[in-house]
């Protein structure tokens, strides 16, 4: 996982990741690189697919981050 530790759930779709650590932080990992999704923080648990990111914060709020292609964002 590239040098990620404390993670708590992970989700990946063809040759995109994407890991939840137990600090509520989400990563992103494409194979050649793994950064932090920004603004990203309090989550709890993700869920994903080719195109998008949907996050549950602990406050019970539902982010997402995509590309929006097919209108579920």
């Amino acid at each position: 996982m590239n040098g990620l530790s404390n993670i708590i759930q992970i989700d990946a779709k063809f040759s995109n990741g994407y890991a939840l650590r137990e600090d509520g932080t989400v990563w992103y990992m494409n194979g050649l690189s793994t950064s932090q999704i920004s603004g990203f923080t309090g989550i709890e648990q993700i869920s994903t697919s080719a195109d998008y990111l949907i996050a549950l914060k602990d406050d019970g709020t539902v982010w997402g981050r995509g590309s929006n292609y097919y209108g579920v964002l």
